[in-house]
């Protein structure tokens, strides 16, 4: 099971999408209904309020950006 998140931020939109997945080893965590946690919506502004949970893995696009949210 993935140990990791990923967070797709839109900045222009201020949306947020939240992956738990392992994108080296392919892998996607589910639910305990089977369900995969993926294309969560996630608050945007916690980018900004937890910026320290928040590692940009670098911009997609212009107003796209990747970050690997820290699971403390």
């Amino acid at each position: 099971m993935p140990r990791q998140a990923i967070v797709i931020a839109n900045h222009k939109d201020k949306t947020a999408t939240l992956n738990f997945i392992d994108e080296e080893n392919n892998l996607v965590a589910h639910d305990f209904k089977g369900q995969p946690l993926t294309e969560m919506q996630f608050p945007y502004s916690n980018i900004e309020a937890y910026d320290f949970l928040f590692e940009s893995l670098g911009k997609l696009d212009e107003q796209t950006e990747k970050y690997l949210f820290k699971i403390l």
